[in-house]
């Protein structure tokens, strides 16, 4: 069949531009279709940017309005990887890895042994030398693969921590997320070290602030969520990847933090 989702990859893999423009232009105003080739494609381990791409410019209003509508940390962090697959739901295989990761604690961890268990015994912690990876600000991937940026790894540690019925919060300076709990302060990107409060004052003047005192109430998961999606635009336009970079800006519309990313 002239349209089946086998004979499109075909035609797409070959990268023949006057067959593909034609085609892409089909599957735009077929979404179904759009969604089966995809499907297929990521079946047969495939990767093809102008599929992904119309992809994610077909589904990025709704995303987008998904996105801002949420004031969920856990329901928002499910919805940014649909940045690199809109069509893969995320959410239920987010959700089994953070509940087994809260399973193997009991009631004589407190949310700062936690902190502590994420960096010393499974290896959590900052990725240093590629910093702006757009993949450290995706929680799947930073479950993944163990690192990720400040704001990804005290993401992770907090919701563990609720649903342990732990207090666990961000201190969200510019430049740094920190976590607070009811034993004091800590840096999940340093492998959950404990910090004092003079850290965060210290950290907030070098950042040209007063001091921390605005941020030790905490950042609400709406704010959060802006700030993740800041963080994924400056990435991805550090990237070169113009269609994400315009889309994740967009998520990040209203953010309280737009000149102080991670």
């Amino acid at each position: 069949m002239h349209d089946s989702p086998e004979h499109i990859i075909d035609i797409l893999k070959d990268g023949d531009e006057s067959s593909a423009v034609p085609l892409l232009k089909r599957l735009r105003d077929n979404h179904q279709l759009l969604e089966n080739v995809c499907d297929l494609a990521r079946q047969l381990e495939i990767h093809i940017e102008s599929l992904s791409n119309l992809a994610l410019e077909v589904q990025a209003p709704q995303l987008i309005l998904h996105f801002r509508n949420t004031d969920d940390l856990e329901e928002g962090l499910w919805l940014l990887p649909k940045l690199e697959d809109p069509y893969i739901d995320y959410a239920q295989a987010g959700r089994q890895a953070l509940n087994a990761f809260a399973q193997r604690f009991d009631e004589h961890h407190d949310a700062g042994k936690i902190a502590h268990a994420l960096g010393e015994d499974w290896g959590f912690g900052g990725n240093r030398q590629n910093y702006h990876q757009p993949e450290n600000c995706l929680l799947n991937h930073c479950i993944e693969r163990r690192i990720g940026m400040p704001i990804t790894l005290v993401s992770l540690w907090i919701l563990i921590c609720r649903r342990l019925r732990l207090n666990a919060q961000a201190v969200a300076p510019p430049g740094h997320v920190y976590g607070a709990w009811d034993g004091g302060y800590l840096d999940c990107f340093s492998g959950g070290t404990a910090i004092e409060e003079n850290t965060l004052h210290d950290f907030a003047r070098r950042q040209g602030q007063s001091d921390a005192s605005p941020y030790l109430t905490g950042a609400t998961d709406q704010q959060l969520l802006q700030r993740f999606a800041l963080n994924l635009a400056v990435s991805y336009r550090q990237h070169g990847d113009l269609l994400r970079t315009l889309i994740a800006t967009s998520m990040a519309a209203g953010s309280n933090h737009g000149k102080s990313p991670e």
